[in-house]
């Protein structure tokens, strides 16, 4: 039983980008076998152009010469996103794993 719903490509420097090679895995529910999503097949050129942009992300100073309240105030935001979907996140994690939808919400939730 193949149902791809959605493609999901990497994010490297701020874009989504196709993989170099331009292979994807098939990311299967476990519990019926079914396809719930492509994911890219990242190789080691895609994760060089990652670990060159964070490199030069973090040699931009933007993120390095915050203050530790600067930075908490956006890892707040980010915590934040996290609970306000975390209902979404809980789906994900369940069709790709096969755990209890109820478990999954209350580990995205208590931490």
């Amino acid at each position: 039983m193949k149902t791809i719903t959605e493609q999901f490509d990497l994010l490297i420097g701020g874009e989504i980008k196709a993989p170099v090679k331009g292979e994807y895995f098939d990311c299967v529910n476990p519990s019926n076998g079914r396809v719930i999503a492509s994911i890219a097949n990242a190789t080691k050129d895609d994760m060089d152009q990652a670990i060159a942009s964070a490199y030069a992300a973090n040699a931009s100073g933007v993120w390095s010469s915050m203050s530790t309240a600067e930075r908490g105030i956006y890892l707040k935001k980010i915590a934040g996103v996290i609970r306000d979907n975390a209902k979404e996140l809980a789906d994900i994690e369940s069709e790709s794993t096969g755990k209890l939808w109820v478990r999954i919400k209350s580990r995205i939730l208590d931490h």
